[in-house]
């Protein structure tokens, strides 16, 4: 696109794009504020159920208010084309955060799944069916709050039509193909059948167990045999994949994936009630707040996988202060001088940044909570003798801002701090993961792959490394890769 103003629109970069039409972020001159534009790709030569698509995504929409659905601010024309502007919603998908995290908290996608239900039960109450969703149509602000976007597909049900031809795992428009997204169907979308209310609450099923799994409850090497096995097969049970999820919310997740739409919640609000009546207070939680680390008992499985090693040089930590040892002997360099005054104190602090921080990574998608790490790690790093677990975790923070925020002045500090951690301990899984990481988002894919190589070496359990690997693959071996971290609970 050439023009770079478009009636009051100031055209700031583009953000998005898919089969059907491509989202920029724009300013809005008139109210100062941002916006999200969406036009039609190709215009020229676009058909006019493409076109009628375009219309009725942004008629749905709009007919809804609600905090947890996008919001529609007009439908406007530019040289004869049309194109609508939306609320820009600044974070990132649900899909990005899956790809990055593998399963989440049980209390986190409880939470998402609640207000994915919240925003679909005020289209469901509004006699309108979403019929393609899934993680890349829902964003993420800073703020934890799920949108839901593209209304595209979405049918009144008083209206609703029967789709057909099963062989696109894309989200496809024309006539004579699937319409929606092959993973995230229901049964009855995936045969050609009426669809209601209940098509989208086995699709939100389908997002909680994945985000409950790490993978989807229905896969397969082709769109053909997964629509088989949405049709007839049962997914693997929750607990075989993640031992924490409790039996309460598995039978919910497996009443939303029943095959028969009549035996699932009839729709969305029904779901999310069931959701908020499930007894949280024992759940394992992350981190509760941007600047304090408070974490409720029982501590979750996953803090203690992930932390492993540095809880164990806490703990060692501690143990040293106790006998009044150089903390850090044997285990790297001391954080302060040994002997020093105020050394215990020096070495306590050091580990207690080491797991705030580490905690608060483990959240990067709260707003604040990377920078709080890096305002932790990066005092502690420039410390005479600060050990290889504060600069790769410092790599780390650098790398999540960097993705967060596109600022490439981040990337040179991201993998200097790496390379920090690799040469003080080159036996650290950690430190390769981090150098990885910060490689890999450097465009280095070929060093990066190296160093998730070395960090597996080093410990084949290593859910971050088998990641890292997985996104610089494709395919089978992507899945595999992902599916294997999955499996090791990161």
């Amino acid at each position: 696109m050439e023009k770079r103003t478009i009636l009051h629109y100031e055209l700031v970069e583009r953000i998005g794009g898919g089969g059907m039409g491509i989202v920029w972020k724009a300013h809005d001159a008139l109210l100062d504020r941002p916006v999200a534009l969406k036009f039609l790709r190709d215009p020229a030569v676009v058909d006019p159920g493409r076109r009628d698509r375009f219309f009725r995504e942004a008629r749905a929409a709009s007919a809804l208010n609600h905090p947890n659905i996008v919001t529609i601010y007009e439908i406007n024309f530019d040289s004869g084309e049309p194109f609508i502007a939306m609320e820009y919603v600044s974070g990132q998908s649900l899909a990005k955060l899956l790809r990055d995290e593998g399963r989440l908290f049980a209390t986190v996608a409880v939470d998402y799944a609640i207000q994915l239900c919240d925003g679909l039960g005020a289209a469901h109450r509004a006699g309108i069916v979403h019929r393609d969703i899934k993680p890349s149509n829902l964003m993420l602000t800073a703020e934890g709050v799920i949108k839901i976007l593209d209304f595209g597909l979405a049918k009144p049900t008083s209206g609703a039509e029967p789709v057909s031809g099963p062989e696109s795992g894309e989200p496809l428009s024309v006539a004579g193909e699937v319409r929606g997204t092959v993973p995230y169907m229901s049964p009855e979308q995936a045969a050609g059948d009426v669809i209601g209310p209940a098509s989208d609450v086995f699709s939100a099923g389908i997002i909680l167990y994945e985000m409950l799994a790490g993978r989807r409850p229905f896969i397969g090497s082709s769109n053909t045999e997964v629509i088989q096995a949405l049709l007839s097969a049962e997914p693997p049970p929750l607990r075989t994949l993640a031992a924490g999820v409790p039996d309460p919310l598995g039978e919910i997740v497996r009443k939303c994936l029943r095959k028969n739409p009549a035996e699932r919640y009839p729709e969305a609000s029904a779901l999310g009630k069931e959701l908020r009546l499930l007894d949280r207070s024992t759940w394992p939680r992350p981190v509760s707040g941007m600047t304090t680390v408070t974490l409720v008992v029982p501590p979750p499985r996953r803090f203690f996988w992930k932390n492993r090693r540095l809880l164990l040089w806490a703990g060692a930590a501690l143990a040293c202060v106790a006998a009044g040892l150089s903390v850090w002997r044997g285990l790297g360099p001391s954080f302060g001088e040994t002997g020093a005054p105020g050394a215990s104190v020096a070495t306590q602090n050091y580990a207690e940044t080491l797991l705030r921080a580490q905690a608060l990574l483990n959240r990067f998608d709260r707003k604040g909570n990377v920078d709080t790490a890096i305002a932790l790690l990066l005092p502690a790093s420039e410390t005479r003798g600060a050990g290889a677990a504060v600069h790769a975790a410092l790599a780390e923070a650098y790398v999540r801002k960097f993705n967060s925020s596109q600022d490439s002045r981040l990337l040179p500090k991201a993998i200097d701090s790496a390379r920090r951690a690799v040469a003080l301990t080159d036996d650290l899984a950690a430190s390769h993961v981090a150098l990885g990481m910060a490689l890999a988002a450097n465009g280095q894919r070929t060093e990066a792959a190296a160093e998730f190589e070395r960090a597996r070496d080093l410990n084949p359990r290593s859910a971050p490394a088998l990641r890292g690997l997985a996104r610089l693959a494709s395919g089978a071996q992507a899945e595999q890769l992902f599916l294997r971290a999955a499996e090791l609970n990161p």
